[in-house]
């Protein structure tokens, strides 16, 4: 100024400390994928951002300054109330927020939580950060990294322990395990980051945050492993099955519960991957579902009928569809029901119906002991097959009845013609 002017008191409209020359148009990913998960656990925090293509380590220099703002208030806190550049601000939201959460989440939820302060003052940041005035509104970028730090964390880490599990039960429930953390820092993000869904998703008719937490499950973890997790699911099923009844009873299944907790929790994820159209889940392992389950039970017909007669086959047939009814309760979509139901009346009553009906102790020897109990069983399996089926059995009562008419007619011919 010149001499014995009055020094200016128009505010600068660039921040305190602007740090935006530190970021390049691209970034590069962090060199070393361990690296980030050692910072993850670790208790130090080091500062980290990521530009809108990857990650870099944060002006370590603007982050003290920024730290130093106010004495009174956090680090995100002081942050929230004045302007900040990408750099400064998404340093703070990654160690105060995202790096916390990563510990929290490999500590199996030990330690120390977050408070109603801290998760106030985050949300603040983000709000502050998408109403900057231009050039310092990073709405779009905050976005695109909401989505990368999830996606980087199911790369590094989630994936890492996922593979490093032989195949099978042990992998798929790694797979589960891995599942429940995303959720939670799903979650947790979500809730960071809400202002986005409220203004930026909407006006934008962009994928919400949850949207993009399940895609980034659904790419990096689900469809690269989906083809062993429905192997292994079928055949833990298939042990529970032939486990669960033997020769009539019901047994005792070892690790039963275990089990279907497991298988509950596995198809929980199928579910998730599309809940409303639930495409994932019925190409995916319901349909591998059904068709063994027709399989299961086709050679279990096949088996009984060398062995038992009709009554005690009846019998086996009502409570293997009773077991599929409590099967599906326990661990499938309630949608799958009918036409599992369906799958085990086809191969158990309708392809074996001739043999069952006529053979000894059939629907005739039933008919003439006044059987009820099984007869009732009998049309309570068969009504629900279609009509077809019930034509079969009303052959069988007609020709009954028909033999028992000319029985009666004979002998009533006969002491009427020996009486004359």
């Amino acid at each position: 100024s010149k001499p014995g002017s009055r020094p200016s008191t128009k505010r600068s409209t660039r921040p305190e400390h602007d740090t935006s020359e530190a970021f390049p148009a691209t970034s590069e990913l962090l060199a070393d994928p361990r690296a980030y998960f050692l910072a993850s656990t670790a208790r130090v925090q080091t500062p980290i951002s990521m530009a809108a293509h990857g990650y870099q380590r944060v002006n370590e220099e603007s982050t003290a300054q920024a730290l130093s703002y106010s004495p009174e208030a956090s680090p995100v806190a002081r942050a929230s109330r004045r302007t900040v550049t990408l750099e400064e601000g998404w340093g703070l939201i990654y160690n105060k927020g995202i790096l916390k959460l990563h510990r929290i989440i490999q500590d199996d939820g030990v330690g120390r939580q977050f408070t109603s302060k801290e998760h106030i003052d985050l949300y603040s940041l983000v709000y502050n950060m998408c109403n900057q005035k231009a050039p310092y509104c990073y709405t779009d970028k905050l976005y695109t990294l909401f989505g990368q730090s999830v996606t980087h964390y199911l790369k590094t880490v989630s994936q890492v322990a996922i593979v490093e599990k032989p195949n099978g039960e042990l992998m798929v429930r790694e797979l589960v395990k891995q599942w429940k953390h995303h959720c939670l820092i799903s979650r947790w993000m979500c809730n960071f980051f809400g202002y986005l869904n409220r203004f930026y998703v909407r006006r934008g008719n962009l994928p919400t945050l949850e949207s993009v937490c399940t895609n980034a499950f659904r790419t990096v973890i689900f469809n690269p492993m989906f083809g062993k997790m429905t192997s292994t699911l079928i055949d833990i099923i298939l042990q529970d099955r032939e486990q669960e009844c033997k020769d009539g009873k019901m047994a005792d299944i070892k690790g039963g519960g275990d089990k279907r907790s497991l298988l509950k929790a596995a198809t929980e994820v199928y579910i998730a991957m599309d809940p409303e159209a639930l495409t994932v889940y019925r190409e995916n392992l319901e349909q591998q579902v059904l068709a063994d389950t027709g399989v299961f039970y086709a050679t279990k017909s096949a088996a009984r009928l060398g062995r038992l007669d009709a009554p005690q086959f009846l019998q086996m047939a009502q409570i293997d569809l009773d077991a599929e009814v409590t099967r599906v309760k326990d661990f499938l979509h309630p949608s799958t029901l009918d036409k599992i139901l369906a799958v085990v009346r086809d191969h158990l009553l309708i392809h074996r119906q001739s043999e069952i009906l006529r053979r000894p102790r059939g629907v005739m020897h039933l008919l003439e002991h006044d059987d009820i109990k099984v007869l009732s069983l009998l049309y309570t399996l068969y009504a629900p097959c279609g009509h077809a089926s019930l034509v079969q059995i009303a052959d069988i009562v007609r020709d009954f009845i028909t033999k028992k008419g000319s029985e009666i007619l004979h002998t009533f011919r006969s002491e009427d013609g020996g009486g004359g």
